[in-house]
């Protein structure tokens, strides 16, 4: 596994062993989750710092809710993402939920899918690159996961960004009917190493 696979993977972990700490769950299993995040920050540690690590620029989107209605969203969504490509933006992210967080919104608000969204931005820019912010893991199986990504970073012309979680809105998962797992048992930490193993480390972000 390339550096910075290795280093999205390490971050992943310590997230989860930090979100497992503020659940409940059995002693043994935060013990291993623990483990895991010591272990994930010695690779973070023996991580070399490069050119490549400098700082970059980036736009998130997360409102569509637009004056003038939904019928609005494509053409503002469409001059946000040209102006961020001109404009000198590095990468352009949309978040991977399907109502509006609480912190941005009610959640009758309007959402977009992201993939079809990155898909749609995709085709309006050259340059800049696409991602989500986050994906959450446990939304689509961890082999479509990648064949949606992969597919977004083919016909995006090798822009897309891959950026996982474990996911947290419990009440959206409950809405759509998505199964939302403990994180602190192997049930819920599973989809997130399975998603990384197979993951191409080129589309993951170098940072």
């Amino acid at each position: 596994m390339r550096r910075c696979a290795r280093v999205k993977f390490a971050m992943s972990c310590i997230l989860a062993a930090l979100y497992a700490s503020g659940r409940s769950a059995a002693r043994s299993r935060r013990r291993k989750l623990w483990i895991c995040a010591a272990r994930a920050c010695n690779i973070l540690g023996t991580a070399k710092i490069g050119e490549d690590t400098a700082m970059k620029i980036g736009l998130q989107v997360p409102n569509f809710t637009f004056p003038g209605g939904p019928e609005q969203i494509p053409g503002r969504l469409a001059a946000i993402a040209r102006a961020a490509d001109d404009g000198g933006f590095y990468s352009l992210w949309v978040m991977d939920h399907f109502f509006q967080i609480s912190m941005v919104g009610p959640h009758e608000q309007e959402m977009l899918e992201g993939y079809a969204t990155l898909g749609y931005l995709a085709a309006l820019t050259h340059r800049v690159k696409l991602g989500t912010m986050v994906t959450g893991v446990i939304y689509r199986y961890p082999g479509i996961l990648v064949k949606t990504v992969t597919t977004l970073d083919v016909l995006s012309g090798g822009r897309a960004y891959l950026g996982i979680g474990a996911a947290w809105n419990e009440q959206e998962s409950k809405g759509l009917g998505v199964p939302f797992p403990p994180i602190a048992t192997e049930l819920g930490i599973a989809p997130l190493y399975g998603s990384v193993a197979v993951c191409p480390s080129g589309i993951l972000p170098r940072y």
